[in-house]
């Protein structure tokens, strides 16, 4: 499984990271605080959001029932564009990444957390 701090939560249609907790309405108009999540665990699937009512009653829904998407992060690609400028060997996996599909991205991710947990630090200026 792909490092959850590889995704982000966003509106499917403006691309906007969701801030949580959140509160949404679904598809029927009810609403909801997303307080969670799991992104999807394979290319294909949509992940699951965990969500929270008034009465404290807690769901967890697919993303697409609030209008929302797990996604890769954007900085990735600025990482994978740094890592092609690094080393011989973060060189080579950084360009592969850029030139992987859907699902090489995702075997790439898997194979070398570490790689790129490093340089999206670096993109982000975060710690581990």
């Amino acid at each position: 499984m792909i490092n959850r701090y590889f995704w982000r939560l966003e509106d499917a249609k403006t691309g906007e990271p969701v801030t949580l907790p959140q509160r949404l309405a679904d598809f029927r108009g009810e609403s909801w605080t997303v307080y969670d999540g799991t992104p999807p665990r394979q290319p294909g699937s949509s992940g699951h959001v965990f969500v929270k009512a008034e009465d404290d009653r807690t769901r967890e829904f697919y993303p697409t029932v609030f209008g929302l998407a797990w996604r890769l992060r954007p900085e990735l690609a600025t990482a994978a564009l740094l890592m092609a400028r690094g080393g011989s060997f973060a060189k080579h996996i950084g360009q592969a990444y850029l030139a992987a599909d859907t699902d090489n991205t995702w075997r790439l991710l898997e194979a070398f957390p570490d790689l790129f947990t490093r340089y999206l630090n670096e993109v982000t200026h975060e710690k581990d």
